[in-house]
């Protein structure tokens, strides 16, 4: 055959290689349509180029040319059932083809390799096209083809698992014949005879045949009853998925056996695996198979993650693992975390360095991909992490949020399970170790609590009420039928109290639905009823005044309900927040506050005056907002957020008087002294702080108690020193210095006993003690403590004379000096932490403070009475030492300015009429310090000119103390915006008031320009104000240039119609002018009416006189040119004005 025969064919074989693949499909179809109706030479040369192009490793060249070459072999050899004589190149023709094509020439390891990739391809692509089922295709043919795939996965172990998945979809992928049969009767008997049946390969091979092609007679050897799965070939099956199954039956293989059962490792899991599963995920239920179970605990758990496994067995478990949690159905789930499996993963996942850490992670990431795609899968998942095999420390052993998160994830219908299974693991504990269980409880509490945050929704209401109502029990109830084994412990369930408390704490919010708000008070409820239940009874024993106070209070809460019930709707949530109140503070007797009971009586006078209707009394509002600072004032969240709940419901109704004990936290000190004058605590050791605070205290008891400690110090030493001082020699010296080591230390050990957490450390007393001791010893000069042996000598050699009285008394004087000196620093250290937790507290009480003010701000800060909380914030940014605070308060004046900014006050009256005498003296006393008042109109009403006088006092205070700021850019630009936000409104509500608020910033830059020290304020806060004067001009320049297009479009329209009312008036004229005339004729013609010798002439001059005096169409002329001159000098005095404006 000629060479340019493949002419049409060899420019479309380089696009066969190339990436992208419409390129590739083109080209093929291109090369399919030339080689139609060529002869038999013609594809025969195109079959061997396509074969060798298959050797190349250029881009996607393999891809390409073995797609075309399956199509052009079922071209070429026919399809099956066609006849032999249809076909133009025989099978053995394209085999020899493969076999020459494909086997390497040379010694390189990178050619063999290309040659043997590219007769997997060709094999691949024989099978693929459905020609080795031609009719032309014998049986000793078919066996050339399986030992030519047979002989390349034996030489290459690398491909065998791919040549064997080109046999398994050949197989899964034929319909049954009886020449498939037959075909496939002689695979599985190559895989017996060749030893890979007991390979995964041979039992991936041996499964697809006898499910897709039953009728395929299948060997009695190796497998028992010819079925891998059955229970008895569990170990076999076993063994033949790790890869030696001569070894697991107790047999020597020989090294070609090994050559053969052996392949490569790879990170992926075998494609055997995902065929045996897909078999066993159906429910076997005749007992005779294998099920998943056994399965996985046999082949998986006690071969690959046993612990004798390598990491590569392990990684391959994990693999495998990954695969199966993300297919396999919810019921086979559980049995994945066996014992080995859950050991290997805790070990790998917890530590960093271990080998397969990624690999252990990966799984962990896997079993969270699984429970967001499919929730439901959580209940087995979370059975087996915690159940059985598992361990409810989980997540502390992983160092992770494993279980955490897949409760969290699970949906509203297997939550009940989940929560069931979690209660009855808390009550049921199997191990001895008292601590374990502790342990475990506290982390299957920490899982509950994260699933009861998961039950959302109306359809989860119940079940949710009923796990909290469990967690109470395991909190407040001692169960006898059946108790839990072993025995709650008091740790436990102070734990679970506390756990039902931060429950609560996540519960409480502005957007909780009702029936949660009165889960509270129904746990009450029930807990009540099992006081009288022969079953269970409570853990808290109260006394006649405590049960006395917890009935009454229990009165009243159903007294709220039943005033709730009948109110409106707008007030009934302010009720719910107080049924709410009382039952958290139930809750907190049942714990055993001791200051529940007194909060009890608190809310008792609150409920009263609430149900009586005195809410608007100023008393119910300070009452309440005392309740609630006590609330806050407690280290926790729950009852931060009840009150803060509790304020939202009441920031309608609070006095400025209520407002004012909030104010006076923020303006309290944040020290000992402030500390003690909002909790009334006497602290006695910052002697200083309290006589600032309260000015009779007088420092006598301090010092009586400091002498009196001095003295019972002297006492010690005298004791010590005086013992026997007579005939006392040099050699006694030592002995005193022992005893006066030894008083030293129990003086040490004494003054530190009461001290606090924060004290030094051991370097710290071991120097005290050190310099203690060498003054001690310098006085009564004897040997120190570590002192070299030349000093010793020489304390020695000064101790021979005996001591007089006079030496005795000064040695006595010197010592006392020296414990005086040393207590005196102790007392230093202990006013040092006490200022330091002084601080902390009060510093967490303002910011408790600033929650409630910053709520209410966001409720009622359209209201005139919001506007008092700015100068205590602009005074705690000055007088704060903890930048924290300032920052916040900061953020809520710019909250108020932004909020405020085009609202318009409402819920009338205003700041002053609300004021009390206390504000108002305030108020009054700031305002003189301008005389600038704003000039009212006549026409402004009385209420209005006081709410400007209000705010323009409130006005001068912010400069006040804009000018105490010290030059601080925070409290300056803080200020500014408290200033300007002023202005807004008193400029919106009256624009003559600009004058007033010009002059008090006229008066405040002058006296920053006279005297700075005094008057120290920042630039930004008069730059403010000046590029808000800009704005302002030019919102006022174009307000009247539109007020003056109105003004021109007005005079147009006017003249318009003042000219339409000129020509009806001449119109009018005329008629009347015409009427008088007809009547004018008509007596004519009544006094002539006799005379007959008149003519018809002068009766025709009448009738054309008539005619003359008939009304015109258009109007007077006069008349309309003076209406135009009026509306010239309207239009030219007009545009005077808009030039003068512009000016």
């Amino acid at each position: 055959m000629p060479r340019d025969e493949l002419a049409s064919v060899r420019p479309h074989l380089d696009d066969l290689a190339d990436d992208d693949e419409n390129t590739r499909i083109q080209a093929s179809r291109a090369i399919l349509l030339s080689l139609e109706g060529a002869s038999a030479s013609t594809v025969d040369r195109a079959i061997d180029r396509l074969f060798t192009g298959l050797t190349s490793g250029r881009k996607s060249a393999r891809v390409g040319f073995s797609v075309t070459l399956a199509e052009l072999l079922t071209r070429a050899l026919g399809a099956p059932g066609d006849g032999a004589s249809e076909a133009t190149v025989t099978f053995a023709r394209v085999l020899e083809l493969l076999r020459s094509r494909t086997q390497p020439k040379g010694k390189p390891a990178g050619p063999e390799r290309e040659h043997y990739l590219g007769r997997l391809f060709g094999l691949e692509a024989i099978l693929s096209g459905g020609t080795i089922l031609h009719d032309a295709v014998s049986e000793d043919q078919w066996h050339d083809f399986l030992s030519l795939l047979f002989e390349l996965a034996e030489r290459k172990s690398w491909l065998r698992e791919e040549c064997f998945w080109t046999l398994y979809r050949f197989v899964q992928t034929t319909a049954p014949s009886d020449r498939a049969d037959t075909f496939l009767q002689a695979t599985v008997e190559k895989l017996r005879s060749d030893k890979m049946a007991l390979t995964p390969e041979g039992v991936a091979v041996w499964l697809a045949v006898q499910k897709h092609h039953a009728g395929v007679p299948l060997p009695q050897k190796p497998w028992h009853r010819r079925d891998p799965l059955r229970r008895k070939n569990a170990e076999k099956l076993a063994a033949a998925m790790k890869g030696s199954p001569a070894a697991s039956a107790g047999e020597k293989s020989t090294a070609d056996e090994d050559r053969r059962q052996r392949g490569s490792w790879s990170a992926l899991p075998h494609f055997a695996w995902r065929v045996i599963m897909e078999h066993l995920y159906q429910v076997s239920e005749d007992g005779k198979h294998l099920d998943f179970a056994t399965f996985w605990h046999t082949c998986v758990d006690d071969h690959l993650f046993s612990a004798s496994a390598s990491a590569e067995r392990k990684h391959s478990g994990f693999a495998l693992f990954c695969q199966v949690v993300l297919d396999a159905p919810k019921h086979v789930l559980e049995a994945l975390f066996t014992e080995n499996f859950l050991k290997c993963l805790i070990n790998h996942a917890a530590e960093k360095e271990r080998y397969l850490h990624r690999m252990a992670i990966k799984c962990l990431k896997a079993i969270h991909a699984r429970v967001e795609r499919d929730p439901d899968s959580a209940a087995p998942i979370s059975k087996g992490l915690l159940d059985g095999n598992g361990t409810p420390l989980f997540d502390q052993f992983t160092k992770t949020k494993t279980v955490t998160a897949i409760v969290t994830g699970a949906s509203p219908a297997v939550l009940p399970k989940i929560t069931s299974l979690l209660l009855d693991r808390i009550r049921r504990q199997d191990a001895a170790d008292a601590e374990t269980v502790e342990s475990r409880r506290r982390a299957l509490g920490e899982i509950l609590a994260a699933a009861l945050g998961g039950m959302k929704g109306t359809a989860a209401e119940a079940s949710t009420y009923d796990v909290l109502f469990s967690i109470c029990g395991l909190a407040y109830v001692d169960e006898r039928t059946p108790p839990p084994e072993p025995p709650l412990s008091a740790g436990s369930r102070d734990f679970f109290r506390a756990k039902l408390s931060s429950i609560f704490a996540r519960q409480i919010s502005s957007t909780t639905p009702t029936e949660r708000l009165d889960w509270p008070r129904r746990l009450i409820s029930d807990l009540r009823r099992l006081e009288t239940s022969d079953a269970r009874s409570m853990l808290m024993d109260f006394d006649d005044v405590v049960d006395k106070g917890r009935h009454a209070a229990w009165e009243r809460v159903q007294r709220l309900k039943e005033a709730q019930v009948a109110v409106e709707d707008e007030r009934k949530r302010p009720l719910q927040m107080v049924v709410l109140l009382y039952s958290i503070t139930m809750l907190e007797l049942y714990n055993g506050d001791g200051d529940a009971l007194s909060s009890l009586a608190d809310l008792d006078l609150l409920c009263d005056k609430l149900l009586d209707h005195e809410d608007a009394d100023d008393s119910f509002s300070e009452l309440l907002v005392e309740s609630l600072l006590a609330l806050v004032s407690k280290p926790s969240q729950l009852l931060r957020r009840l009150a803060q709940q509790v304020f939202g419901a009441f920031t309608a109704e609070l006095s400025l008087r209520s407002l004012q004990l909030l104010y006076d936290v923020l303006a309290s000190r944040e020290s000992i002294a402030g500390q003690e004058q909002l909790f009334e605590r006497d602290y006695g050791s910052d002697v200083e702080d309290v006589a600032e605070v309260r000015a009779g205290r007088k420092r006598k008891a301090v010092d009586t108690e400091e002498t009196d400690d001095e003295h019972e110090a002297l006492e010690d030493v005298q004791g010590v020193v005086q013992a026997d001082t007579s005939g006392m020699d040099g050699q006694d010296h030592e002995s005193l210095a022992s005893d006066v080591e030894m008083v030293t230390g129990s003086d040490a050990d004494d003054t530190s006993s009461g001290a606090d957490a924060n004290e030094p450390d051991a370097a710290d007393e071991d120097a005290e003690h050190a310099k203690l001791s060498a003054a001690l010893a310098e006085i009564v000069q004897t040997q120190r403590v570590g002192a070299t042996t030349a000093e010793q000598e020489d304390d020695k050699s000064g101790s021979d004379e005996e001591m007089d009285d006079e030496a005795m008394f000064a040695l006595d004087e010197s010592m006392a000096r020296v414990f005086r000196e040393r207590l005196k620093q102790k007392q230093t250290v202990k006013r040092k932490d006490d200022r330091k937790a002084a601080r902390t507290n009060m510093v967490h009480f303002k910011n408790r403070v600033l929650d409630l003010l910053d709520m209410y701000i966001k409720q009622e800060h359209s209201t005139p009475r919001c506007l008092t909380v700015l100068m205590p914030l602009l005074r705690l940014m000055r007088m704060t030492r903890t930048k924290q605070l300032s920052e916040r308060a900061s953020s809520l004046v710019r909250s108020l300015s932004q909020k405020r900014k085009g609202a318009k006050d409402h819920r009338q009256p205003s700041v002053a009429q609300h004021g009390d005498d206390e504000l108002q003296s305030n108020g009054a006393a700031a305002g003189t310090s301008s005389n600038a008042e704003p000039s009212s109109s006549s026409s402004s009403s009385s209420s209005s000119s006081s709410s400007d006088a209000a705010s323009l006092t409130l006005l001068r205070e912010i400069h006040d103390e804009a000018c105490r700021g010290g030059g601080s850019r925070p409290h300056g630009s803080a200020c500014s915006l408290a200033s300007l936000l002023l202005v807004r409104q008193l400029v919106r509500k009256d624009g003559a008031t600009v004058d007033a608020v010009a002059q008090i910033y006229g008066d405040t830059q002058r006296e920053w320009f006279v005297d700075r020290k005094r008057h120290l304020i920042h630039q930004i806060f008069f730059l403010d104000w000046l590029n808000w004067g800009a704005e302002w001009g030019r919102l006022q320049v174009e307000g009247q240039q539109k007020t003056s297009k109105k003004l021109l479009q007005g005079g147009k329209n006017q003249g318009k119609k003042q000219e339409k009312q000129g020509g009806e008036q001449g119109c009018e004229q005329h008629q009347v002018k015409h009427q008088e005339d007809k009547q004018g004729g008509e007596q004519h013609q009544v006094k002539h009416q006799g005379k007959q010798h008149q003519g018809k002439q002068k009766k025709g001059q009448h009738q054309y006189r008539q005619h003359q005096h008939e009304p015109k169409s258009q109007p007077d002329k006069g008349s309309v040119q003076h209406t135009e001159q009026q509306h010239k000098n309207k239009k030219r005095r007009k545009k005077k004005e808009m030039q003068d404006v512009k000016y």
